[in-house]
């Protein structure tokens, strides 16, 4: 089995986010010297990829005194981050003064993607310019600043799995094995009951793919309230995937038997490959790549055969977008909203070095379109009616795939572009919307406007 896990369930550990995590990462028995084993002094110097992954190992570790907390060559000038770049020191970091890292400073900084691109590049120079530092001197000092002692599994995970998603993909991860992934607690709790919008118009929000019988819970609720000549309006918004065979079996509800749902392909061998250490994690794991299918294909009959429309938007992510981009591939469902989260990649449990208890996750293929050719990674599914047909524009708070993971070392795309009948039949929808909106401009987001202007969607 194939997972795609959800954007945030497993990438790193705030602070603020260790609460329930705390007792599943204790039971590891991990600790900040057992990962200092892992990641000596030697092998950050292996490559300037290892070197950058160790940094950013570290840069894992301040998140825990404060997420605003950056880590940067000692020698760096701070004009070259800009003024909101303002030097500090967290209070936390004051009891690990006599610990810091030699060639190493701490700077707050109000900035983010910017700012991490930015010291990436400074800390490449640093590599080339032979500036030792030792992640092991850190770990050993960052017990003095954590204030839970149970903190410290937690805190080393995220660590090495920051280091993982450097040298291997953004999604590579070190998780508790017992950590429950199949079934996914983000839905617990939500009742699956579609919502009659009009006469002919059916709502139905799915929250994620994270279960196993996802396609059943969909077609029970459609069901229970389905009449012939509906149009069924599915919410994908927020839907940060799950597993892929829950979402090609949703999608199977909506296309002819045998249509394609997607097709994957291995990705190409990890920087790190070059580095023996780690080959154990390339060739080792619980799921070889020469196992996995190359995608799926229905297999049953379709059940629902009239108009689909899909509301997306950037937390739309990773099996949802095989899902949605399934629909928008065949002519099945028209997107509305913003343009999803573009995250691609297929994720396979490894054998981690620090025995049983724990699991490496790392990505292993690459979904693409039935056509072979075209990939929603890092680009996302462009909707055919965009959140402007309602007068709206993308939320502050929108971010994909490389405003998480600004250093990407999968390509990215080509993305698909949708024929031009379902370019048309958008733009006639659009004007539509827009017409109705003229007439009744009192919404303020989006699903208020698409209430009012659901007699559109044809």
């Amino acid at each position: 089995m194939k997972w795609m896990l959800q954007i945030g369930l497993f990438i790193g550990l705030s602070a603020a986010a260790l609460g329930s995590e705390l007792d599943r990462w204790s039971q590891t028995g991990l600790t900040f010297a057992r990962v200092a084993q892992e990641l000596n002094d030697e092998q950050c110097q292996l490559s300037e990829d290892t070197y950058l992954g160790c940094v950013h190992a570290m840069q894992k570790g301040l998140d825990f005194f404060n997420h605003k907390l950056w880590v940067f060559p000692a020698a760096t000038k701070q004009s070259e981050f800009g003024p909101e770049f303002v030097a500090s020191m967290d209070s936390s970091l004051v009891r690990l003064q006599d610990a810091l890292v030699p060639n190493v400073a701490f700077q707050f900084s109000s900035s983010t993607s910017s700012v991490r691109k930015q010291l990436n590049q400074t800390w490449k120079k640093a590599y080339r310019s032979k500036v030792p530092f030792s992640l092991q001197h850190f770990m050993e000092a960052l017990p003095l600043g954590l204030s839970n002692p149970n903190q410290e599994a937690a805190a080393a995970g995220a660590m090495y799995s920051a280091f993982l998603a450097h040298v291997f993909d953004p999604h590579a991860m070190l998780v508790p094995a017992t950590q429950a992934i199949e079934e996914a607690r983000v839905d617990e709790g939500v009742e699956w009951r579609a919502e009659r919008w009009s006469k002919d118009t059916l709502y139905l929000r799915i929250p994620s793919f994270q279960r196993v019988n996802t396609a059943g819970l969909v077609r029970a609720a459609l069901d229970s309230a389905f009449r012939p000549g509906d149009r069924i309006l599915l919410d994908l918004r927020g839907n940060a995937g799950g597993l892929e065979s829950a979402a090609a079996d949703t999608a199977n509800l909506f296309l002819p038997i045998q249509s394609v749902v997607h097709r994957t392909m291995p990705l190409e061998a990890p920087r790190i490959g070059r580095a023996a250490r780690f080959n154990q994690l390339l060739a080792s794991g619980k799921n070889a790549s020469a196992q996995e299918a190359d995608g799926y294909s229905c297999v049953e009959a379709q059940v629902f055969t009239g108009p689909v429309f899909l509301l997306v938007n950037s937390g739309t992510a990773s099996s949802a977008e095989i899902f949605a981009g399934a629909l928008q591939f065949h002519d099945r469902a028209l997107l509305i909203g913003e343009r999803t989260f573009g995250k691609g990649l297929l994720q396979s449990p490894l054998d981690s070095p620090f025995g049983p208890q724990l699991l490496v996750f790392r990505s292993r293929r690459r979904v693409i379109f039935p056509d072979s050719i075209h990939s929603f990674h890092g680009v996302g599914l462009t909707p055919e009616i965009g959140v402007s047909a309602f007068g709206l524009g993308e939320r502050p708070e929108s971010l994909r795939e490389f405003d998480v993971f600004p250093f990407p070392s999968i390509r990215s795309g080509p993305g698909f572009i949708s024929g031009r009948m379902a370019l048309e039949r958008g733009r006639a929808i659009t004007e539509c919307v827009q017409a109705k909106l003229r007439r009744t401009p009192t919404a303020s987001d989006l699903e208020s406007a698409l209430r009012s202007s659901v007699a559109c969607l044809r």
